[in-house]
């Protein structure tokens, strides 16, 4: 057997949406190097437009929840609007504007659980792991 026969493939993952890179090493170490700094550019150059895409992402949900909220706490006010009680400290609602009111706290309510839910993904994911290894 000789060594110059000798192949190996290697896949690189630079990044979590690019492409693996397929590199070749062989006994000829000028192909590897030239291949890595054009794999390094190309990195650059989609990173700029990776972040532009997600600051747009951040946006766009930052829109979205803020006009849910808008659009709950109009309903509640709306609601509000029609209080027949004498007493202003009092609520008396009747007729279809309590659906009203109900879809203003629904919205609202839904948006603050999601939120929640988000924020605290990473705790009960590891609880739920402490819960599954404790019970082996």
């Amino acid at each position: 057997m000789s060594s110059d026969n000798r192949h190996i493939s290697i896949e690189i993952y630079n990044d979590q949406f690019d492409k693996p890179h397929l590199v070749e090493i062989t006994n000829n170490t000028n192909t590897n190097t030239n291949t890595k700094t054009n794999t390094n550019t190309n990195t650059n150059t989609n990173t700029n437009t990776k972040t532009k895409t997600n600051m747009l992402r951040v946006y766009s949900w930052f829109a979205c929840i803020l006009i849910y909220i808008g659009v709950g706490i109009l309903c509640i006010y709306i609601a509000l609007q029609h209080n027949e009680s004498p007493d202003p400290a009092a609520i008396k609602l009747t007729g279809n504007i309590v659906l009203v009111m109900f879809i203003g706290c629904g919205i609202i309510l839904s948006i603050i659980v999601c939120l929640l839910g988000a924020l605290c993904f990473r705790c009960l994911a590891c609880c739920f792991e402490a819960c599954i290894i404790a019970q082996v």
